[in-house]
């Protein structure tokens, strides 16, 4: 189906990716890193991307023919994607790599079994099954490689389900997040999730088009290249891609963490908190902010605050959710907002930059302050001192 000079052009795309996630991986275990067993995961992880990208490329390329032995090598390391991305999730977020997390690696070990036969046949033999794929529109196998998208498409959703909810978390618990979200890891999951699903489509292609198994397997490891490609597109943008950079302990987030979306009435429908002592929590919340301006500390947590106040921190954090409709980052950030815009029209300040009165009032990035303005206040931190001179 496709032409000589396509099929050129997406293997050197495709060996280029698989070049790339190998050069990657050796430069992540290469790095000092204080959170090894996540750079260890993340180097694996690559490695595995490589090796599925390269067994696609040997398979439509004519490589196979020179190296006949090395066909299918690369098929269950699909089955290692899903968890490692995952436990490499887990790992960053301070999460402690259990025993039984081994299990998530059972179906890798059934299907290299499973290869056995294959893998101990004769040159010959596995030539002519590759010549056969070739031209063949199976629907068993075509089956058999969907369920194995299906499987790395379970854990990618699991994982950007830990993201969001390691997200909303951090956000509870502290007012400078710069350090601590995972953005980067989200955007990569929203691309994997994207491939899986194009993945997923091109195989179905193959039963109603001229598409061949290769062909899309072809098309498939230069999607998969992509996603190597944004991991080191992010990697130089973000050096603690690379070195895994350790989160503090206290941001690793329980299992049974309320997702995101869970209304305050019913995440707090069996805490004890009265409505009057809520009330009073409130009172002493607002006044202690307002007063002694807690929020300049660009360290502010949930855990100072509700020490400086005598708050237990979780009655705390139930107070500004359900009293306040905020999470604890908005809350605080909430403040320091309105006292840049405080400081933006007083006239003693118009000798200083924007940046320097941000972060007098707490904040600790250029990104978070001009992201948190822009969204409170509908302006830009420029737009807002322009039209109050």
């Amino acid at each position: 189906m496709f032409s000589e000079g396509i099929l050129q052009i997406l293997t050197i795309l495709n060996l280029l990716g698989a070049a790339q996630g190998l050069f990657m991986a050796l430069l992540v275990l290469s790095m000092k890193s204080a959170n090894r067993k996540a750079s260890i995961l993340l180097a694996t992880l690559l490695f595995c991307f490589s090796m599925s990208i390269g067994g696609a490329t040997l398979g439509v390329s004519g490589y196979y023919l020179r190296f006949p032995h090395l066909i299918r090598v690369g098929d269950p390391f699909v089955l290692l994607l899903g968890p490692l991305f995952y436990l490499y999730a887990r790992s960053l977020a301070r999460y402690p790599l259990r025993p039984k997390e081994l299990l998530h690696f059972v179906p890798f070990l059934v299907y290299v079994l499973s290869l056995i036969p294959f893998f101990a046949g004769t040159a010959t033999e596995k030539i002519a099954f590759v010549q056969q794929m070739q031209e063949s529109r199976s629907a068993g196998i075509i089956v058999i490689v969907v369920l194995r998208l299906v499987f790395l498409l379970a854990y990618s959703v699991i994982t950007y389900r830990f993201l969001q909810t390691y997200t909303a978390r951090i956000k509870e618990n502290f007012s400078n997040i710069d350090k601590l979200n995972l953005d980067w890891l989200i955007a990569v999951s929203k691309l994997l999730l994207l491939v899986i699903v194009c993945s997923v489509g091109m195989y179905v292609l193959i039963l109603f088009s001229k598409l061949s198994f290769l062909e899309s397997n072809y098309i498939n490891a230069f999607l998969v290249s992509l996603v190597i490609y944004a991991v080191g597109f992010l990697g130089v943008r973000q050096s603690r891609v690379f070195a895994a950079a350790p989160l503090p302990v206290s941001t690793a987030i329980p299992v049974s963490i309320e997702p995101a979306e869970t209304k305050p009435a019913t995440k707090y429908e069996n805490s004890t908190l009265s409505q009057e002592k809520s009330s009073r929590y409130l009172q002493k919340l607002l006044h202690s902010m307002q007063q002694d301006k807690l929020y300049l500390d660009s360290e502010l947590s949930l855990q100072t605050l509700a020490d400086k106040l005598s708050i237990p921190p979780h009655y705390l954090s139930q107070v500004i959710n359900e009293q306040l409709g905020q999470n604890f980052f908005d809350f605080v950030n909430t403040y320091r907002v309105e006292e840049v815009k405080s400081r933006l029209t007083d006239p003693k300040n118009q000798h200083l930059t924007i940046l320097a009165i941000a972060f007098d009032a707490g904040f600790n990035s250029k990104s978070a302050f001009n992201l948190a303005f822009k969204s409170i206040t509908g302006f830009t931190p420029s737009q807002f001192r322009t039209q109050h001179k």
